[in-house]
């Protein structure tokens, strides 16, 4: 009797642990051990959001994948690293090629992937330009998956992109309410009350998300944004400096430019850059983009707009002209014909 009953308790607990076993192959995707680890590395160090980061990230999912060729949601993460590489400085014609491809590979192993369609629809917003495809692609994701913090995530990106504030806000703290923890979400909640030109908040949400990860590198960029939009200039330098410590620039030259600022404030900064970036152009670097942000922080029309121009010729792609519509740095191009005429090639009027 004590055997039959020790026999059925083994069994019923046999089949429940082989259940949650295979519940768990389901929710990874893969039942390969190695992949799996591979694969959560790989997406912390895309998370990092830093060129060197998504680089090593791009090994870890081929890696994944050489070891599960059916593992789609490794495809997925390996087209958003291909896409965190063209955001940083990388070919951006040849990341969108790969990212391309990836999401095709994750879609064609599962059509109802919702990661892979959330991909596809920053791709179609940020190198394709088709504004309304991103959309279908980023409302399909969250159907798909309403507990997806990343289909939330990136949906709020292209509401924002539109101009769509509230929505966005919503969509942002649905991404956060599911992964609170993620630093990326807290940063893409700033970025959108700055693109909403709600400052105070922006600056408010971008301090907390430093004191989650002082290492996040991004969140100092939007943050020294939003005291410049304000009128801090001094609380603004104040930040730029803890990010050129944070990326670990030099003692010499940071005295270098802390020196700049006293003598002439953020114009001289600015001027030094702009001399910098035309030193990487003639060494064959493609600034212009970052050379018209500079431009217009100095007030300079004209040659802002030669450079947005350049950089639309070049086929420069990626967020930056997604949120051109949006962007409150772009405001004193507003008015110029050739701006407008930019704005509408992209699609976004």
């Amino acid at each position: 009797m004590q055997d039959a009953f020790a026999a059925n308790v083994g069994q019923k607990l046999l089949t429940k642990l082989n259940r949650e076993s295979n519940n768990l192959a389901a929710k990874r995707y893969t039942t390969n051990e190695e992949a799996y680890r591979h694969f959560l590395l790989g997406s912390a160090l895309v998370d990092k959001r830093t060129r060197k980061d998504a680089e090593k990230a791009v090994e870890e999912f081929e890696k994944a994948i050489k070891l599960d060729a059916n593992y789609a949601p490794a495809y997925a993460r390996l087209a958003n690293a291909h896409g965190a590489i063209a955001n940083f400085g990388g070919d951006n014609h040849e990341q969108y090629l790969k990212q391309k491809s990836a999401i095709e590979k994750a879609l064609a192993i599962d059509e109802n992937l919702a990661e892979a369609h959330s991909q596809s629809g920053v791709m179609k917003m940020n190198y394709e330009w088709d504004f309304d495809g991103a959309e279908r692609a980023l409302k399909k994701a969250v159907e798909l998956d309403p507990n997806s913090s990343i289909a939330h995530r990136m949906y709020a990106v292209y509401l924002g992109s539109m101009g769509r504030f509230d929505e966005a806000i919503t969509e942002i703290k649905l991404a956060i309410d599911i992964e609170p923890a993620s630093v990326i979400n807290q940063r893409l909640y700033g970025n959108t009350l700055f693109f909403a030109r709600r400052y105070d908040e922006a600056i408010t949400q971008l301090l907390r998300t430093v004191e989650m990860d002082p290492n996040f590198r991004t969140t100092y960029g939007w943050l020294v944004n939003s005291y410049r939009m304000k009128g801090e200039n001094d609380k603004a330098f104040e930040w730029w400096v803890k990010f050129l410590n944070v990326t670990k620039e030099s003692p010499e030259r940071i005295s270098l430019l802390k020196e700049i600022y006293a003598k002439s404030g953020w114009r001289g900064i600015y001027e030094q850059q702009i001399a910098e970036a035309k030193e990487d152009e003639r060494n064959g670097k493609d600034p212009p983009w970052d050379l018209a942000q500079t431009y217009l922080k100095i007030g300079d029309k004209e040659q802002a707009i030669i450079a947005m121009e350049k950089a639309f010729a070049k086929n420069q792609r990626g967020w930056q002209w997604t949120t051109i519509k949006v962007d409150p740095r772009n405001d004193l191009l507003r008015d110029d014909p050739r701006f407008e005429g930019l704005v509408k090639r992209v699609g976004l009027k």
